[in-house]
C-alpha cells in the first residue's frame, strides 16, 4: 500500500487493518488493531522443530521453514509454512510518518479544526499506519533476502503474532520494534537453485525422524 492509500485510509477513518506479505487489507472502521510489534523481551515464544534458512543477502532476520502446506502449492512450486523473527528500524517508522503527516496536511479536512490541521485525536492512527507500513516493507525484504516469496492472495498474508494495541500504548516514534510472524511462502525460482528445496525437506526430516540407539 502507497503513502495516498494510507493518508485515505485516515481521512476516512479507518481503524483496523490487517498485515499482508504484499499489501493493507482494511477490514472495516468498527474494530481494533490485533497485530504489533513489541520489545524482544514481550515477543511470543519461537516454536519448536522447524529448518533454520541461510539467507542468500545480507540481513539481521531468522526464517525457520516449518514443513510443506498440505494441498496448497505456488505458482513456481510448494508452499511451506514460514516463522520468522526482524525487527523494523525506528528511522523506516519515522520516515513513513513523517510522509503521512505531510500528504494528510495537505488533504485534511476535519470538521471544528480549519483546514490542512491534523486533529489530536488523528495522531495515533498515523503512527499506527507508519508501524504497519514499516513492518510490512521489513517483511517484504526479509522474505527477498530468504530467497522467498509470498503466496499469492489471502494465502500469502502475514500473521504477526504480537498485540499491537500493547506497543501503541508506550511505543515512541523512532524507535526499533521487533516482531514475530507466520506466513506462508515459496522459493523463488530466480533467486533459489531448484535443489534448494530438496535440501529443505532432507534437513527437515532429518530434524523429525527418530534416533537410533547405538549398537
Amino acid at each position: 500500500m502507497n503513502i495516498a492509500q494510507l493518508v485515505f485510509l485516515l481521512l476516512s477513518g479507518a481503524s483496523y487493518i490487517s498485515i499482508s506479505a504484499t499489501a493493507f487489507i482494511v477490514i472495516g472502521k468498527s474494530r481494533t488493531l490485533t497485530n504489533a510489534f513489541l520489545s524482544p523481551s514481550s515477543l511470543i515464544v519461537e516454536p519448536d522443530g522447524g529448518v533454520e534458512l541461510i539467507p542468500i543477502d545480507t540481513i539481521d532476520a531468522r526464517m525457520k521453514n516449518m514443513g510443506a502446506v498440505d494441498g496448497l502449492s505456488g505458482k513456481d512450486g510448494p508452499a511451506y509454512d514460514y516463522w520468522m523473527s526482524a525487527q523494523v528500524k525506528g528511522r523506516l517508522i519515522s520516515d513513513f510518518r513523517s510522509q503521512i503527516v505531510k500528504d494528510a496536511s495537505k488533504k485534511a479536512n476535519f470538521p471544528g479544526f480549519r483546514k490542512g490541521q491534523i486533529p489530536p485525536y488523528a495522531q495515533p492512527k498515523m503512527t499506527a499506519f507508519a508501524l504497519q507500513e514499516g513492518i510490512v516493507k521489513t517483511a517484504e525484504s526479509v522474505v527477498a533476502a530468504f530467497g522467498l516469496k509470498a503466496l499469492d492472495g489471502s494465502a500469502g498474508d502475514m500473521q504477526v503474532q504480537e498485540d499491537i494495541q500493547q506497543i501503541l500504548k508506550s511505543y515512541k516514534v523512532g524507535e526499533d520494534v521487533s516482531f514475530t510472524a507466520t506466513l506462508k511462502c515459496e522459493f523463488d525460482p530466480l533467486k533459489v537453485k531448484p535443489s534448494a528445496e530438496a535440501v529443505i525437506e532432507t534437513a527437515a526430516e532429518d530434524v523429525s525422524a527418530p534416533a537410533t540407539e547405538p549398537e
